[in-house]
């Protein structure tokens, strides 16, 4: 057992000699993981691997999950970064090491099996595809464990181990994959495996065993389905996260294909970290479509491990609990709250009823579920005069809630916010691309100049603003998505100032019917008073001169990130 070297080394040393090597010795390195599997004992001085491995033969187990960190510890350091640097290379390795480790049981429970007993009987050998019951997951050094954006993969990370961090927009059905094709001869009743390379399959007609051969006969393969290997099969759209985005830019998306026990883990609008490869895209065309296919090659990610993103609301207070003691015990709770009403915007001058309610938009409330669901979220519309920072509110609270959209009302339309029906380019499928309300699923969906949004388009809000959900029907695609998601409005007169004689929903060109969703309809007016406009015009002064508000907490033993602490069903949780 050898110390592992810090980043800094292994950077400058291991990483460069594997990305340097030309040719790796792949014998050597498989006699070094066959040693490392028998060897390596965890902290218990439990032969880690060997347990798994015979777990896997017990059928307890599906995933053989390796830890680079382990193959670091164990002395091989150069090897775990090879492995790393060169996963594509290396899985079939460390699977045929798997394969010849793994015990072997007496265990008749499915065809392959049956195929299996028979094969002994014969004295043949199945293909090792067909055999495996488990699937291979690489965890990557501690040292190269972080996320990067999508922005940032390039052709130097093809073939590397590489851990990806963004939002799910939207995700096929999950549709078996042919990986060994089992035919039987109607002649000789040999039977013959057709292993799948790639993602097309050209199978054999014409039998080629020994026997037909010696007959001089022509025998027809039939196609064993029942008998063959299928592996579930799904495809996700990854988008970098808005906060990854250079202002200005359009965020970049990413092809995820994901096999076996990574499927249906990740919906449109969940924030996944996704570990896997980088790689060319194999469906460019096979004969004379390859001819009339691009030179510029398509690039996709395979998924070796999908992980949800726990970090958000009321699962990010698990690393909160030393703060939440301290606003526990806290004396002055009204000084809390201030404090708190003091932290939304405080660039912005007063309004700390405004505040105070964007506040409770931020912390949420508690559903209940008694016969009749009563929803948790609050949905507000700020109103009134233009240049009373009702924009600068809303990008306020964009930037500050954990998950959160910002457009704007004449920038979005009805399908845009819900969700979309398209045909994915690959495979001609029709799949669900959820919206922005989708996307900002149990977080904040703002949406400035909300009454220059079109009436068909708003009418697509009607059931999101009361029962959370997106109903689509369309293209046979017949379901319901969640939309859990606090809506923030802002909207301006139609006749530029606001007039009291008339009705709000007058003013802003609003339906009673979309207004009467709203919770707090709140109106901002921009009326003359001389002291008013002095205190705002001093504190506007001070912002632009020292680039923060007067009065500022600057409390971080009590604040830290407020990322942090405004999320849903956070504060609802502290009974006070």
């Amino acid at each position: 057992m050898t110390e592992v070297p810090s980043q800094e080394q292994a950077k400058k040393t291991g990483l460069a000699a594997a990305a340097t090597t030309k040719y790796p010795n792949y014998l050597a390195d498989r006699e070094l993981c066959k040693r490392f599997f028998e060897e390596f004992r965890d902290l218990s001085g439990t032969l880690k691997y060997m347990e798994i491995l015979r777990r896997i033969a017990c059928r307890e187990l599906k995933l053989f999950i390796l830890q680079l960190d382990d193959i670091a510890y164990y002395g091989q350091l150069y090897l775990a970064q090879r492995i790393q640097m060169n996963v594509m290379g290396y899985s079939e390795e460390l699977c045929r090491v798997i394969d010849e480790l793994i015990p072997q049981r007496e265990i008749v429970e499915d065809m392959v099996d049956y195929l299996l007993v028979e094969a002994k009987a014969a004295g043949q050998s199945l293909p090792s595809l067909l055999t495996r019951r488990y699937e291979l997951i690489i965890v990557p050094l501690s040292g190269y464990a972080e996320p990067i954006p999508l922005r940032h993969l390039k052709g130097s990370l093809i073939g590397t181990l590489v851990v990806l961090r963004g939002i799910c927009i939207a995700a096929t059905a999950v549709r078996p994959k042919l990986s060994v094709l089992v035919s039987v001869c109607e002649v000789c009743a040999e039977t013959t495996f057709q292993q799948v390379v790639g993602d097309r399959l050209t199978p054999l007609m014409v039998c080629q065993s020994q026997r037909c051969k010696l007959n001089n006969t022509i025998g027809r393969l039939l196609p064993q389905y029942k008998a063959s290997k299928f592996t579930k099969y799904q495809e996700l759209r990854l988008q970098e996260l808005p906060q990854d985005v250079p202002r200005g830019a359009i965020p970049r998306t990413a092809r995820v294909i994901c096999e076996g026990e990574q499927t249906r883990i990740a919906s449109p609008g969940q924030v996944i970290k996704i570990t896997g490869t980088y790689c060319p895209d194999p469906s460019t065309g096979q004969g004379h479509e390859a001819f009339r296919a691009s030179t510029m090659v398509k690039t996709l990610f395979r998924a070796l491990h999908i992980e949800l993103e726990k970090r958000t609301y009321q699962e990010a207070a698990e690393d909160l609990k030393t703060r939440l003691e301290y606003v526990r015990r806290y004396p002055d709770k009204e000084a809390i709250i201030e404090k708190l009403t003091r932290s939304v915007a405080p660039e912005i001058w007063g309004m700390e009823d405004v505040k105070k309610a964007l506040l409770c938009l931020l912390v949420g409330g508690s559903s209940i579920a008694n016969g009749i669901r009563i929803r948790s979220d609050i949905n507000i519309c700020l109103m009134g005069d233009p240049g009373v920072a009702k924009s600068q509110l809303l990008k306020w609270i964009a930037s500050v809630a954990p998950r959160s959209v910002f457009t704007t009302g004449k920038g979005s339309s009805g399908v845009g916010l819900t969700a979309a029906v398209t045909r994915d380019s690959h495979t001609g499928e029709v799949l669900l691309e959820g919206g922005a309300l989708v996307l900002s699923d149990k977080g904040i969906c703002c949406i400035d100049e909300f009454d220059k949004m079109d009436d068909a388009d708003r009418t697509a809000l009607h059931e999101v603003m009361e029962q959370q959900l997106v109903s689509i029907a369309k293209a046979g695609i017949i379901t319901s998505l969640n939309a859990r998601t606090s809506i923030l409005a802002a909207s301006n007169p139609k006749y530029g100032r606001w007039r009291r004689n008339l009705t709000p929903s007058e003013n802003v060109n609003l339906p009673p019917a979309l207004l009467s969703r709203f919770d707090i309809l709140w109106l901002l007016l921009d009326e003359s008073n001389r002291e008013r406009d002095a205190e705002l015009s001093m504190h506007v002064t001070h912002v632009h001169l020292h680039g923060v508000a007067p009065g500022t907490v600057t409390d971080d033993g009590f604040y830290g990130s407020l990322s942090e602490y405004f999320g849903k069903d956070f504060f609802t949780s502290l009974h006070w």
